[in-house]
């Protein structure tokens, strides 16, 4: 017992399962130390990332900057350095490891590749040492944090725009090309607005004012636009810029074979399974078929305020909200049924989720159209798929 002993400290060792429960808790309540490794070719010291430090083709890892080869040698003579100053504005309660395999010089990287097919919450927990981000658990804030390549390679050309928009308050917009995420955008309507301007298309003071001028400058090849709460502004969006808006209604359809796909009775809708879409972009997000291109500072990337674990209107902390229910069919907060009174395996959300959703719309523009040409008159919406 602590009273009884001479150190009187405690020592907490685990697994991450969920984020922010158990060990995870405890490690975001720590100044969070990572292993950093000294790069020979160009000095940067980093800690070793999965999605940054690997080169799958060599199987070794690699210097996140000029992907100099990182030897056992390298590894094992790094250092712990604390990558967290403050909690809530006060200092951090402990210090704080992290274990993962891809610290330990004696494991090499194919056998970190080899664990990577195992299951994810395996692979999540145990080897990367990170909470596991589906099957019953909630998304990582890490892994979209990760997604992060600022900035875009000079030698990528992009051909086409494509932009996401979820539809609440305000407008939250993600906008992008056939590589990745670019900028993020809230377009709110202006304080004081005329109730007869609110929805004019043609007065900047209004959101939709705002989001047709939007679309003028960047010209986009399509646009998917989440068709709640009735659709009837979204319609007119959609006449306003014909063949290159999509509105998007989720359902709950297991019976189609793609994740989307085109009404054939609306014309302009996409119905996409909402569970497997989220899943799919998830799933995109940690294969790296989603980067990033913004600057890590930028407030609607991860914040303004890094010293606080309130949510704030970004990326990060939308997509940190969601969480699975009903994921082991016994789930005591049931969200949805079936007609045969099954459990149902929904993401919800314990915050606000809009550029969440704002992604799955970019992810569904990027998905759902084929390219024709340049400009935006090339591009005609797609048949659909998933």
């Amino acid at each position: 017992r602590l009273a009884a002993s001479k150190i009187q400290a405690e020592w907490w060792f685990g697994h991450p399962t969920y984020p922010g429960k158990g060990v995870d808790e405890k490690w975001r309540e720590s100044d969070q130390r990572e292993w950093h490794v000294k790069c020979r070719g160009c000095g940067e010291e980093q800690h070793l990332d999965f999605w940054q430090n690997i080169d799958r083709e060599r199987e070794i890892y690699v210097c996140r900057s000029c992907n100099e080869h990182l030897t056992d040698d390298d590894r094992r003579n790094g250092r712990w350095i604390p990558t967290v100053t403050e909690v809530d504005g006060k200092p951090p309660k402990w210090h704080g490891y992290h274990i993962s395999h891809m610290v330990a010089p004696w494991i090499p990287c194919w056998k970190v590749l080899e664990a990577e097919k195992q299951s994810k919450e395996h692979f999540f927990s145990k080897v990367l040492g990170l909470p596991f981000i589906g099957g019953g658990g909630a998304v990582d804030p890490t892994l979209i944090r990760q997604a992060n390549m600022w900035p875009m390679p000079s030698d990528v050309k992009p051909l086409q725009k494509f932009i996401g928009v979820d539809v609440g308050g305000p407008l939250h917009v993600v906008i992008g090309n056939e590589r990745g995420i670019t900028s993020l955008q809230l377009l709110h309507d202006d304080q004081g607005i005329k109730p007869e301007h609110i929805d004019r298309f043609d007065r900047m003071e209004s959101k939709w004012g705002k989001l047709h001028q939007l679309m003028l400058m960047e010209q986009p090849n399509l646009v998917v636009i989440d068709n709640a709460p009735s659709g009837k502004q979204q319609v007119a969006f959609q006449q306003l810029h014909p063949l290159h808006v999509l509105r998007c209604i989720y359902d709950n359809n297991n019976k189609r074979q793609g994740d989307f796909e085109k009404d054939k009775k609306k014309d302009g809708t996409i119905n996409a399974n909402r569970t497997r879409i989220i899943d799919t972009v998830l799933g995109a997000f940690g294969k790296g078929e989603i980067p990033v291109f913004m600057d890590p500072n930028d407030p609607f990337f991860d914040g303004a305020d890094r010293g606080t674990s309130k949510i704030q209107n970004c990326l990060v902390h939308h997509w940190g909200t969601l969480y699975q229910s009903g994921a082991d069919g016994q789930d005591t907060n049931i969200v949805k049924r079936d007609r045969m009174n099954n459990v149902i395996r929904t993401w919800e959300n314990a915050g606000p989720d809009h550029f969440s959703h704002a992604t799955v719309y970019y992810y569904l523009a990027r998905s759902a159209g084929r390219y024709s040409g340049t400009g935006s008159g090339g591009f005609m919406p797609g048949s659909g798929g998933g």
